[in-house]
């Protein structure tokens, strides 16, 4: 049976539910209060961001690593010199697709209605009836990274009637889409689009996608 570690922190239910889930299938332990000891012996972690979670370890610790599975979608705030050389990762990728969707069409609709600008004037006694907003209607937006996240916002914006451009890495996609293409139509879809949804992953091809673009 392997040694399982968690390092995140975790409540009562869900440390329960975890042992429930694992402990007859692998030596389970728990970090705590940041006795680093019980690493040693760990070959699978559970860890949420193990930056801040083992802040300050000796790597040696964790030299009979062979897992580490995120909570996270993300993975850009691991530090893999923390990690032996042949240590494998796995991130949560998707789990928080319908939420982050909703955010992005909250994020979406603030701006273009232009709510914070509203607000502040209203809060000053500035009630502007003329300024123009932006309708979602027969706009167009451009989802670069059309993965859990991305499809899931593009499912929420239809219904406004907004157009859905898509990148991916195959630029092929069973859903309903108005254009898809892959990182070299960035330009094309940029210059055809009102609004941005970046969801890619960061990474070192991703790092400043946007900037080294051709689009004005």
């Amino acid at each position: 049976m392997k040694n399982v570690i968690v390092t995140f922190k975790t409540n009562e239910t869900q440390k329960k539910l975890i042992e429930s889930l694992l402990k007859d299938h692998c030596k389970l332990n728990f970090l705590k209060d940041e006795n680093f000891d019980s690493l040693k012996e760990a070959e699978v972690m559970f860890a949420w961001n193990p930056p801040r979670e083992l802040k300050g370890i000796d790597k040696n610790l964790l030299k009979n690593l062979e897992f580490v599975q995120l909570l996270s979608a993300g993975f850009d705030h691991l530090d893999l010199s923390m990690f032996p050389e042949n240590c494998k990762f796995a991130s949560n990728k998707g789990a928080y697709a319908e939420p982050m969707a909703e955010h992005i069409v909250a994020m979406i609709l603030a701006l273009s209605k232009r709510l914070l600008i509203n607000q502040n004037n209203l809060s000053q006694g500035i009630f502007d009836q003329k300024s123009l907003n932006i309708s979602l209607k027969d706009s167009t937006c451009a989802i670069l990274g059309f993965g859990g996240i991305g499809k899931a916002a593009a499912n929420l914006l239809r219904p406004f009637g907004t157009k859905i451009f898509a990148v991916n890495t195959s630029g092929k996609s069973d859903e309903k889409l108005d254009f898809i293409g892959t990182l070299n139509d960035l330009d094309y879809v940029l210059e055809n689009s009102d609004i941005v949804v970046v969801s890619l992953p960061l990474n070192k091809g991703t790092n400043g996608l946007v900037d080294k673009c051709n689009s004005n």
